[in-house]
């Protein structure tokens, strides 16, 4: 995930604002989505050692894992995966499809994972915006969420 955008950057037509990695910017949208404050926060996790592992607060509801992107190899063939697929294999996991025209949205769609998963352990405030989000799009396949 990337910083925040300039004003330069959100006036050259991106779709999407980039959602900046740290637990700060991810607590204060996921708050004024829906979640009240004190049902769920987010940390940083500084390895997977045991020791850094243990400084993690318990319980753990949800691991939001930056990585860059791999180069593209030109020669590979594209994903041909269909949205029933998807459905069948992710069985009672909430999973939205990001879409290449969305741009910088992987920080929203890790958050929409992260809470949409724990939704069993999260009480949502009646009618926010994940509340009503989650609501909406939960008998939709991976591709609807995001193209409808």
């Amino acid at each position: 995930m990337a910083a925040p955008t300039s004003s330069a950057s959100a006036c050259s037509g991106e779709r999407w604002p980039p959602l900046e990695s740290s637990p700060e910017v991810f607590n204060q949208f996921m708050w004024s989505l829906g979640v009240p404050r004190g049902e769920a926060e987010f940390h940083d996790v500084y390895g997977l050692d045991a020791d850094a592992l243990a400084m993690v607060p318990q319980p753990v509801l949800a691991v939001v894992f930056c990585f860059p992107d791999p180069p593209e190899d030109p020669a590979a063939p594209p994903e041909q995966v269909s949205a029933t697929e998807d459905k069948e294999s992710l069985d009672g996991v909430y999973f939205i499809k990001q879409i290449d025209s969305l741009g910088n949205a992987c920080g929203t769609i890790a958050l929409l994972h992260a809470v949409g998963n724990a939704c069993s352990e999260i009480s949502l405030l009646e009618n926010s915006g994940l509340d009503l989000f989650f609501k909406s799009t939960a008998s939709m396949d991976p591709y609807e969420v995001l193209i409808s």
